[in-house]
């Protein structure tokens, strides 16, 4: 992950967190039938492990949407020291 590598020169725990699973899902709402996708993440580091969830119409919006949340959980709550 480009994120994790321009910021593990700051957060060298970074480097131990890894996306495991990545499922990706088209729902569409029933008022307006509007296509939208959802990106659900699994990531660990070490022996710990999270789920992230991204919702947007591009694909791509998603999956930037469910990756940046796993690396902010993992500055946020100090998971790479755990490892």
């Amino acid at each position: 992950m480009a994120v994790v590598s321009a910021l593990a020169q700051v957060y060298p725990g970074l480097r131990r967190v890894t996306v495991t699973e990545c499922a990706i899902q088209e729902t569409t709402t029933a008022a307006a039938n509007v296509a939208a996708v959802r990106t659900l993440l699994t990531v660990t580091a070490g022996n710990r492990e999270w789920r992230t969830v991204g919702c947007a119409a591009d694909p791509n919006d998603a999956l930037w949407l469910a990756l940046i949340d796993g690396v902010e959980y993992a500055l946020l709550e100090g998971v790479m020291a755990d490892v």
